[in-house]
């Protein structure tokens, strides 16, 4: 340990959901006594180090998550859309928006996009979205 200029160290275990998941330690170039506010500064700081290792994990996770329905949803032959319960249009593929250029189908009203035969069978299928909320300003 002198060889690195480790005089002492403290080392405390950091646990989640009882379980050992890491060792966070600190070092002293020279021998020193750890007392208790040392040993619970140790604790706090290893506890958020921790919490922000796995919010980058977790974050790095989603946005692999995100990448990968992004190449599926614009890759496909098919037209994808997501859309909230009252219709309206969060999100839909290139091929989906292409498609929808021009129409009401951005509302969420698909009616336009349907053969006029086939309207009335959509309809029944296809319940008009609620109008766009109106933003003040």
């Amino acid at each position: 340990m002198a060889r690195l200029c480790v005089g002492s160290f403290v080392c405390v275990p950091l646990l989640h959901d009882g379980r050992l998941v890491a060792l966070f330690g600190v070092n002293h170039n020279a021998p020193r006594p750890w007392n208790e506010a040392d040993v619970a500064l140790t604790e706090a700081v290893g506890i958020r180090t921790a919490a922000a290792l796995e919010h980058l994990r977790t974050t790095a996770r989603l946005r692999d998550s995100e990448r990968q329905f992004r190449t599926l949803a614009e890759t496909m032959p098919g037209h994808c859309r997501i859309s909230d319960a009252d219709g309206h249009v969060l999100w839909m593929n290139d091929r989906h928006g292409r498609f929808c250029a021009g129409t009401r189908a951005l509302d969420g009203d698909m009616s336009d996009t349907v053969h006029p035969a086939d309207q009335p069978a959509a309809a029944a299928l296809w319940p008009r979205p609620a109008p766009p909320a109106r933003r003040s300003r």
